[in-house]
């Protein structure tokens, strides 16, 4: 009986993870190329169209373009945290309504199909009716795609208002802090940010679940 090499033992375990590289390689792509606008005199917009677009579609977060802008101009560092927050909310009111007026029908017509029953339904927009806003202020602080939960909030029908609101209270938390880092510290707390905001924004998610959590059992 012939050996088989190691090498065509793994085979179908490198087919299988190509995909995945093949993935991230895009992205790191992705991320090169939406930096690359940060030296440009026109960044700031390029930062506000593309804070529009991650809200709704573009998987590149604004963090990436706004910590280089801020870094090189600490004195716009916070005019630039404005304008990727405006963006941002406002591109997630544009994936609030794709998902109320575009994925709101798909998902009746799941129910019509008897691909989902009706009772799972209003199970989950009562229970998104209940913790939505929650729901929604961690995606907008956290490293959660808040992509996902600007088009959910529209399918489950989650009131713009408060929807528009809370991403505002979110969005502009995250950004507004980011400038006003790197306004005090300049191009020095750059790295920093890069490397550990991300964390402190799972610590701080963590003490506002534990908090509510805590309202909700003594009230």
């Amino acid at each position: 009986m012939a050996q088989v090499s190691a090498t065509e033992a793994a085979r179908p375990v490198f087919l299988l993870l190509r995909p995945f590289v093949w993935f991230q390689r895009l992205m790191r792509r992705m991320k090169d190329w939406t930096m690359s606008f940060a030296s440009r005199p026109s960044a700031v917009w390029w930062l506000f169209g593309f804070s529009f677009a991650e809200s709704s579609f573009f998987p590149i977060p604004p963090d990436i373009l706004l910590l280089p802008i801020g870094a090189a101009n600490p004195r716009k560092a916070l005019r630039a945290a404005f304008l990727c927050t405006v963006a941002s909310v406002l591109g997630g009111m544009l994936g609030w309504a794709i998902g109320y007026f575009g994925g709101r029908p798909v998902l009746d017509a799941f129910v019509s199909w008897g691909i989902l029953s009706q009772t799972a339904v209003d199970t989950a927009v009562g229970w998104y009716d209940e913790h939505g806003v929650l729901i929604v202020l961690a995606a907008a602080i956290t490293p959660i795609p808040y992509k996902v939960f600007t088009i959910t909030s529209g399918v489950l029908n989650m009131s713009l208002l408060p929807f528009a609101l809370t991403s505002l209270v979110g969005r502009g938390f995250r950004f507004m802090l980011e400038g006003l880092l790197l306004r005090i510290f300049g191009a020095r707390i750059q790295t920093e940010i890069e490397k550990r905001f991300d964390f402190w924004m799972w610590i701080f998610l963590a003490l506002l679940v534990g908090g509510f959590a805590c309202f909700k059992l003594l009230r």
